[in-house]
């Protein structure tokens, strides 16, 4: 029952709490030049950007300069532009504003402002994160990718066609502020991507063999609000109830990732997401009905609580696994193969080649061809009309 457990980011959790928490954040903001970092288009168009912004200023910031990044895959080529404007403008503080990808590419920027090398070089060598970089507040605007409290930063170089994470404990944000409302203007496919990226946090920490007794605990309470107040969210997206259980569920794998991280779906998931440019979600959802099959052979008492857990199911056999996880993606509108999302049978050898991280925590991450044997499953009963193709 021996373990360790480390959360250095300061907490704020609740709805309507981002005015109070900042606040209460001032002397970490008094006299500060910040950037801010957002990413896409609607934070803008609502409103939010420009409210944290003046409510920075409000509470000391004696500048904010704004940088917007463009997609749910954060480039390294972005976070090299963000650091240079850290460097050219005397920047001290960062706040990340957004989904992961935001958060990520914050963090990014943090490295590229005291590094000699490119990022790139982080990802392909798997060179960790400077020991000091600036700090970080993380406002998420999604309820799902634990970003917030995690301590790595997950990018892309599409020149190079890979995706990976810089990790280090000087990237966990000092501050994270979890304001429910801020997921409310969510549309229903991010919502239910973020949702699922949530489970799949709970899921994959549960089943880690970096597990212990209280990181269980709270994958299991994680696993049971998802699976309790997602397919409400999927009935009504105004249900502001569910939007906050599903923020604290979010919230709390967020404090698993820092501590026992990730099983396979999220490694095999960035070479799907470097070569055809989509979301985490929706390559996690083409990997997860298979690998939840796989993962019964291995640690069927384990899987088996998860299903009571998430849907109130008890499942006997990998098939049941595997069909019950791909229902419950239909349902919620987020199941493709591989193959719907771009991925041809010829791409399949690159994609391993270049996944990377420990894939020794997952109970079955040693088992020969097992990444292999994952994806050309899920690569399988495709609708080949309307398909992309993407090649090496």
């Amino acid at each position: 029952m021996n373990f360790t457990w480390e959360v250095p980011t300061r907490i704020h959790f609740g709805t309507n709490i981002c005015a109070e928490a900042l606040a209460k954040e001032k002397d970490s903001i008094q006299g500060r030049n910040v950037l801010l970092v957002y990413t896409g288009h609607t934070l803008k168009d609502n409103g939010t950007l420009d409210k944290v912004k003046k409510m920075l200023m409000e509470n000391g910031a004696t500048s904010v300069l704004i940088y917007c990044g463009h997609g749910a895959n954060p480039e390294v080529s972005e976070a090299e532009e963000a650091g240079k404007l850290i460097r050219e403008n005397d920047i001290n503080l960062l706040v990340g504003l957004g989904g992961g990808s935001a958060i990520d590419l914050t963090k990014g920027a943090a490295v590229a402002a005291v590094s000699d090398i490119s990022l790139s070089e982080y990802l392909v060598k798997g060179i960790p994160a400077p020991e000091k970089v600036l700090p970080i507040i993380a406002l998420p605007t999604t309820a799902g990718t634990g970003s917030e409290l995690s301590k790595g930063a997950i990018l892309s170089d599409k020149s190079l066609k890979i995706k990976g994470g810089i990790r280090g404990k000087s990237l966990a944000p000092k501050v994270a502020i979890v304001d429910a409302a801020f997921t409310w203007s969510m549309p229903k496919h991010l919502t239910m991507e973020t949702g699922f990226d949530a489970l799949a946090h709970a899921i994959e920490s549960y089943l880690s063999k970096r597990a212990n007794l209280y990181s269980e605990n709270l994958s299991l309470q994680a696993i049971r609000l998802i699976g309790e107040n997602l397919p409400k969210l999927n009935q009504n997206l105004d249900d502001h109830e569910a939007r906050e259980k599903v923020s604290y569920a979010s919230m709390l794998m967020g404090m698993n990732l820092y501590n026992v991280g990730n099983c396979l779906p999220h490694r095999m998931q960035y070479p799907i997401g470097a070569l055809t440019g989509t979301s985490h979600a929706a390559g996690l959802a083409t990997l997860y009905p298979v690998w939840m099959g796989e993962e019964y052979k291995v640690c069927s008492e384990k899987v088996t609580i998860i299903f009571q857990k998430w849907l109130k199911k008890t499942i006997s056999s990998a098939t049941a696994a595997e069909k019950t996880t791909r229902k419950f993606l239909t349902e919620i509108g987020i199941y493709q193969s591989l193959a719907e999302l771009g991925v041809q049978t010829k791409n399949i050898p690159m994609m391993i080649g270049k996944i990377s991280g420990n894939l020794s925590v997952d109970p079955m991450g040693e088992t020969e061809g097992i990444c292999e044997k994952i994806y050309r499953a899920a690569n399988k009963n495709s609708h080949e009309r309307g398909s992309k193709d993407y090649i090496e």
